[in-house]
């Protein structure tokens, strides 16, 4: 199979919340594997950080509706006039509280953010995209396995999830593809960083690993290349088996048992 299959060169890429963390790493990444990038996001720091990337950059607030319909397109704009891969990614996680004692402002706000931020995108991308587009949208294993005090969180990827599904069946007509990625724990300020609450929360995959954001681009780059023409309404799970099941390595932490630990 030839390498261009695989390949998103000159693929013109919008990316909101780009300026930092996953979305830092999937710009970084795709601008090395030669795509023209955008970054949209609400922080005016993302100009320097598009700049040191060779990317560009739009000032957007996913929350705003305007925002969303202005800002891609000023994205398109630069970008010559269309865009080829949407990468919704923008994404918060605050403390809400538990069941019965709700702080539903903060509720709101994750919910505003994370899923009608994905709204939005779908509903003011795809008139800038054409046959072949990709939008790829960043979930999590949250929106499957929650967690106490997360679920403004978890509810907003699970509904993010579903809404990966109908939007990949209503613009399959027009030839755009739509996935979904649920990547594990990271080293990102949601994913504790590389502090040792970021460690501490890779028990909860299979494999223990606390993921690099670059690590994690390689994922959404095989999802926008021509090589995933099949893959619409997926929800691709690159979580090191978080929400596989409980792992040895989950328990040993549990139990405190070592004979519980994953072997080497």
């Amino acid at each position: 199979m030839s390498d261009e299959v695989f390949s998103i060169s000159g693929r013109r890429t919008v990316i909101t919340g780009g300026a930092a963390g996953i979305g830092l790493g999937i710009a970084t990444h795709f601008r090395a594997a030669g795509a023209e990038v955008v970054i949209a996001d609400l922080s005016e720091a993302g100009g320097a950080v598009a700049d040191a990337i060779g990317a560009g950059f739009q000032q957007m607030d996913v929350t705003d509706e305007a925002s969303v319909r202005d800002g891609l397109a000023g994205c398109a704009e630069q970008l010559g006039g269309r865009i080829d891969v949407l990468i919704l990614n923008a994404g918060i996680d605050l403390d809400v509280g538990t069941a019965g004692d709700l702080d539903l402002t903060a509720f709101r706000k994750v919910m505003d953010v994370n899923f009608m931020g994905v709204v939005n995108g779908l509903a003011f991308g795809p008139a800038h995209m054409g046959e072949g587009g990709v939008v790829l949208i960043t979930s999590s294993p949250a929106g499957r396995v929650t967690l106490e005090g997360l679920s403004a969180y978890s509810a907003s990827k699970a509904a993010i999830d579903s809404l990966t599904h109908t939007a990949a069946i209503e613009l399959a007509q027009r030839g755009i593809r739509v996935n979904a990625v649920l990547p594990g724990i990271a080293k990102t300020d949601m994913g504790g960083g590389a502090t040792g609450e970021g460690t501490a929360l890779a028990v909860l995959t299979a494999t223990g690993i606390q993921r690099e954001p670059g690590e994690l681009a390689p994922v959404f780059h095989f999802l926008a290349s021509p090589a995933a023409a099949p893959i619409t309404g997926a929800t691709v799970q690159a979580d090191d088996g978080m929400t596989a099941g409980l792992s040895r390595l989950l328990m040993s932490a549990a139990f405190g048992d070592s004979s519980l630990q994953a072997p080497s």
